[in-house]
């Protein structure tokens, strides 16, 4: 069941997280839904892999789970809440302005000579 995966990487990946990171999850009758983790770094909590189900897209659930991330950040005394985006993924930009973040630099992937993502930023 899910998508196949190259090898182990993403499992472990993910195993990884759990460890280290505090998840956030998003569910409807008993299944997952959504989902993020975050991370603390010296100045804020840096929120990645935030992921809706596809069939539940577009009613919420993103934004449940970055208020919960504002929510986290707060409690562990943070002022600011970080996290990347693709620049291709237009939606997403528009999901986290609408929260208040703001493109605070631009970075590019390996092997691309024009910037691919924007690191943003929301202070509390």
């Amino acid at each position: 069941a899910g998508r196949p995966t190259h090898g182990d990487r993403p499992h472990a990946d993910f195993l990884a997280r759990l460890t280290s990171e505090t998840a956030l999850v998003a569910e409807r009758d008993a299944e997952l839904i959504g989902g993020a983790f975050c991370a603390d770094t010296s100045d804020s909590l840096y929120v990645g892999r935030l992921a809706v189900r596809h069939d539940v897209r577009r009613l919420g659930v993103a934004s449940a789970l970055l208020e919960a991330a504002k929510d986290e950040a707060r409690r562990r005394g943070k002022d600011k809440v970080a996290l990347s985006t693709r620049i291709s993924l237009t939606s997403n930009i528009a999901l986290f302005t609408k929260h208040g973040f703001v493109k605070v630099a631009e970075t590019c992937h390996p092997g691309f000579s024009q910037p691919t993502s924007w690191d943003m930023e929301l202070r509390l």
